[in-house]
C-alpha cells in the first residue's frame, strides 16, 4: 500500500511539474516582451509554425514557392529581418508585413513580363487593370488563404 501512494505522490508531482513548465514556456512565448535577438542561423519554425506550415500545403503560394526549391530566406532577405527583429519586444501578435512587388519580381520578371505571361488566361487579364501596376500582395497572399480575384470581385461581378 505504501509502495502504491509513493507512486501515486511521485507521478502527481511529476505531472505537477510538466504543467508548471509547459505554463512557464507558454508565458515565456506570449510575453509581450522577449530577450529575443536575431540571427541569420534562427530557426523561423521555432516562432512561425503556421507560415512554416503553410510551404507544404498545396492551396497556398508558400507551397509552390517551396516546391521551385525556395525557402524561408529567398524572400525574407536577412537584412529586413534584422531589422524586423529589433522591435521583437512590441505586444504580439507581430504585424503582417508587407514587401513591395520589386522583390516577386526578383524572381517573376517586370510587371510587364506577368502582364504578358497571364494574358489570355481570363477574359480579363487581372495584371493589366485600369489601376496600373498595385503592388503584388494586395492579391497575393503567400502564407495565407485568399483568392487573387477579391480585389476586383469586390467591383466586378465576375472575372472570368
Amino acid at each position: 500500500m505504501k509502495l502504491k501512494k509513493k507512486m501515486l505522490f511521485t507521478a502527481i508531482l511529476f505531472i505537477s511539474l510538466l504543467i508548471a513548465a509547459a505554463c512557464n514556456h507558454r508565458e515565456s512565448i506570449t510575453s509581450t516582451t522577449s530577450s529575443f535577438v536575431w540571427n541569420p542561423g534562427a530557426r523561423c519554425a521555432d516562432c512561425h509554425i503556421a507560415e512554416v506550415k503553410s510551404m507544404s500545403d498545396t492551396a497556398l503560394l508558400a507551397s509552390k514557392h517551396a516546391a521551385a526549391g525556395n525557402d524561408c530566406s529567398d524572400c525574407h532577405y536577412p537584412s529586413d529581418m534584422e531589422k524586423t527583429h529589433k522591435s521583437i519586444d512590441t505586444a504580439l501578435p507581430v504585424p503582417v508585413q508587407k514587401y513591395s512587388s520589386t522583390l516577386c519580381f526578383k524572381c517573376h520578371g517586370s510587371y510587364a513580363d506577368i502582364v504578358e505571361l497571364t494574358k489570355g488566361r481570363t477574359r480579363l487579364n487581372p495584371h493589366d487593370s485600369h489601376y496600373g501596376e498595385i503592388d503584388c500582395f494586395i492579391c497575393h497572399k503567400v502564407h495565407a488563404a485568399k483568392s487573387p480575384d477579391e480585389f476586383c470581385v469586390s467591383c466586378h461581378i465576375s472575372m472570368n
